[in-house]
């Protein structure tokens, strides 16, 4: 590294955001931003949504004219999905020279549509031919797993990279655990219950495999049990408890967690889009071992099976099976916290040299 390259300014990176500050989305824009600050010059803005269309409208068409702003003063802009919210964005910065690069979650509209989200055809075509330019204008694309880049709405594009789901909160060292017969298997499962995850099926196919053993089932997010789980525990009644958590953040979730045997992540085995749960890095960050129900196929198996955090749940899945991952969490904790946690390395090998270069000598990401 030579003196020029010491003296030079660092990048200026500007990463956009919505919604509550809690939310998963923006506390991973957040995480990321905290890291990439090491070597950039890294800066987070956050947009909030009032309610109402109207002043919905008027909060986004303010934000687009007040970003121009931001966006003159960076050389990097980071934007997630949905991409349809940034599109001005996205153009101001093309405009204006600077590089854009996306990080893609979720698919839409195609997610919204297959939740219940979105049912008018014509703001269905709306939003897909608005992600569609959003994509193809970026530099670069980031997407959690190889089944998003086989999606056709992801072909062609010139220049995706991986970048799994990584950690929005510390590492949390792995308790010893071990299933005891007359005791009940203790497995949790945060996030929202949608027709995308099909909890209820997965609570029972689990119930089904460990019939012979009592399980309580520990559903952060809710203060209520919805009605077909509720059904199902009065089905199993003697076997199977459901406790309703509520929702819970920051290190209060975690120990909750760390208090349990395993997490649960569920995607209805018949659901066609690519998804890779954030609620898979939370377990695994909070010490807890990971059960999967759903396609057999999952990219998120990819890193979650080679590393030994994930257990699938199959025709092989029983309580001999879960004993053993459990016992055996601890290194597979840091094989797959390897395989994630490096998410500002990721962003700095999809930018030009001249912008990976830091202000410390010997110093590269």
């Amino acid at each position: 590294m030579t003196g020029a390259d010491v003296d030079r300014s660092p990048a200026r990176i500007l990463l956009l955001t919505e919604g509550a500050a809690q939310l998963t989305t923006c506390r991973l824009m957040q995480a990321l931003t905290n890291r990439l600050k090491s070597g950039y010059a890294a800066t987070l803005h956050r947009r909030a949504f009032p309610r109402g269309l109207h002043r919905k409208i008027g909060a986004i068409l303010k934000f687009e004219l007040t970003n121009i702003g931001r966006i003159l003063r960076a050389d990097v802009v980071v934007m997630h999905t949905p991409l349809s919210l940034s599109l001005g964005s996205i153009v101001m910065a093309r405009l204006l020279g600077r590089r854009v690069l996306l990080v893609v979650w979720d698919l839409y509209p195609e997610s919204s549509v297959v939740t219940g989200t979105f049912r008018n055809p014509l703001l269905i075509c709306l939003y897909d031919l608005t992600e569609r330019a959003s994509l193809r204008l970026a530099h670069s694309v980031f997407v959690p797993s190889r089944d998003y880049a086989a999606h056709p709405k992801l072909a062609g594009l010139r220049d995706v990279h991986f970048l799994p789901i990584w950690p929005i909160a510390e590492r949390q060292p792995v308790r010893a655990r071990a299933l005891h017969e007359g005791e009940p298997i203790r497995i949790g499962f945060a996030g929202q219950v949608t027709v995308m995850q099909n909890v209820p099926a997965a609570i029972g196919d689990i119930a089904e495999r460990l019939s012979e053993r009592k399980i309580e089932f520990h559903l952060f997010g809710s203060d209520t049990v919805p009605a077909e789980i509720a059904e199902l525990a009065e089905r199993r009644r003697g076997q199977l408890r459901i406790i309703p958590r509520g929702y819970l953040e920051g290190d209060v979730f975690q120990h909750a967690l760390a208090a349990l045997d395993a997490g649960l992540v569920a995607i209805d085995p018949a659901f066609t889009l690519p998804a890779f749960p954030s609620k898979t890095t939370a377990y695994v960050s909070s010490g807890l071992p990971v059960i999967f129900r759903g396609p057999p196929n999952a990219g998120m198996l990819d890193i979650g099976v080679a590393s030994g955090a994930v257990l699938v749940v199959d025709e092989h899945f029983n309580a001999s099976r879960l004993d053993q991952h459990i016992r055996s969490f601890s290194g597979a904790q840091t094989r797959y916290l390897a395989m994630v946690d490096a998410p500002d390395a990721a962003v700095s090998r999809a930018l030009p040299k001249h912008m990976t270069i830091l202000t410390r000598p010997g110093s590269q990401l």
